[in-house]
């Protein structure tokens, strides 16, 4: 659109009028389409209805069955892996990672739930969150959150998990408990 006090926009032809004469602007097609857009919100802000899904969310996996470790090394959590195309700009990224269960088979356990950037355990660890069980096979949620400003292009984010000593650590998740992790634009 041409910038304010220009006349004959979209096409149309520039009138000339007396002095005293009420003018009144009729809005064009280009107005509309503005509109639609979200070109003309404040705080350079667009309407949530314009952007596309993978504009917020770029990608999530949901599990469902249980994984067991005596590991006290982070190893991959099966299933929970989120290749994302990030996009160019500079946006931070969220990654959130939650499991609805974590037990141990002793008692006074630490586990651990890790979000890395690439392989678990070569990669780069982005995020730990732990938590202690007082008996054995108490069962905990846990949940790790990750905030990064990574370059553009594929990037793949994954579930690590440990124990810090004996006993077997589950990370138990079901259809209706699922470990869910969820990689965002924000």
């Amino acid at each position: 659109m041409p910038s304010s006090g220009d006349r004959g926009l979209d096409g149309t032809t520039a009138q000339t009028h007396a002095q005293g004469t009420t003018v009144v602007m009729d809005f064009t097609s280009s107005h509309y389409t503005a509109l639609q857009n979200g070109y003309v919100l404040a705080n350079n802000s667009i309407a949530a209805s314009m952007l596309a899904t993978g504009a917020i969310l770029l990608g999530s996996v949901v599990y469902t069955s249980t994984n067991s470790t005596g590991s006290t090394s982070p190893v991959q959590l099966t299933g929970v892996t989120s290749t994302v195309t990030i996009p160019a700009g500079g946006r931070k990224t969220l990654i959130l990672l939650h499991c609805p269960s974590v037990a141990n088979t002793n008692a006074n356990r630490t586990s651990f739930l890790s979000i890395w950037d690439g392989v678990v355990g070569s990669g780069t660890q982005l995020q730990s969150a732990q938590v202690s069980t007082t008996n054995a096979a108490a069962n905990n949620p846990v949940t790790a959150f990750a905030l990064v400003t990574p370059a553009a292009g594929s990037k793949t984010y994954n579930a690590g998990y440990q124990t810090d000593g004996a006993g077997t650590l589950a990370v138990n998740a079901s259809s209706t408990a699922p470990v869910i992790m969820m990689v965002f634009a924000i």
